[in-house]
């Protein structure tokens, strides 16, 4: 995954600490191929043990690797993926699970076939103590093209209040000062050449619609 990308999507948000959104906990290894209509995965007994282990829950995320792919983790967690692929909610999570026999069962079926031997790794939501910055920090980053740049000149309200944007990944704050005044901050995190996006309503925040337009 790279550190920010050019496109109005989840995974080309800055790789900043404060945008991660999951914590790998553990990396089984499949023991037979799974085609890509399943949604079952049997897994290679972990230490002699044939069972999941218990810091996998109905709920947690889900990610695959290739088969060749050199890995390996431990139950702490501990040699956290080079890659940063658990770094933000995948598009797959843990429905049902047969510790005794080394299964579990996914939400949705694999986006392809898993080879004998390919690593799936698991991780757990990252919660943030509600109302604080960090609780909304990555729904709050987005990402600003020369069309919505150009939007700041003709918004009215607390878009014109922002002032001018550089094109890249914003960071756009929501505070209410102790006399009940609302104010809005602005952090440009990243700049970057050529930025797109693809709707309208990509540019909206946690608090409202900034800066619609593609």
């Amino acid at each position: 995954m790279s550190i920010w990308g050019n496109n109005d999507v989840a995974n080309s948000k800055p790789l900043l600490p404060v945008e991660r959104q999951v914590r790998e906990i553990v990396a089984l290894t499949v023991q037979n191929v799974t085609s890509a209509t399943s949604n079952t995965i049997v897994f290679a007994q972990i230490g002699g043990a044939n069972s999941i282990p218990s810091n996998v829950v109905v709920g947690a995320y889900a990610y695959s690797t290739d088969a060749n792919t050199a890995v390996s983790r431990l139950y702490d967690g501990s040699n956290i993926d080079p890659n940063d692929v658990t770094f933000i909610k995948s598009n797959n999570t843990v429905a049902f699970i047969d510790s005794a026999n080394s299964l579990i069962r996914f939400a949705n079926t694999m986006s392809g076939t898993l080879a004998n031997g390919s690593v799936v790794l698991f991780a757990n939501a990252i919660s943030y103590k509600a109302n604080t910055q960090a609780n909304t920090y990555f729904s709050d980053t987005i990402l600003i093209t020369q069309t919505r740049a150009a939007n700041t000149t003709v918004a009215s309200g607390a878009v014109a209040n922002l002032g001018n944007f550089a094109t890249g990944w914003n960071h756009i704050q929501k505070k209410t000062n102790a006399d009940g005044t609302v104010r809005y901050l602005r952090e440009c995190l990243v700049v970057t050449a050529n930025a797109v996006a693809a709707n309208a309503t990509s540019g909206n925040t946690s608090f409202g619609a900034f800066l619609p337009g593609v």
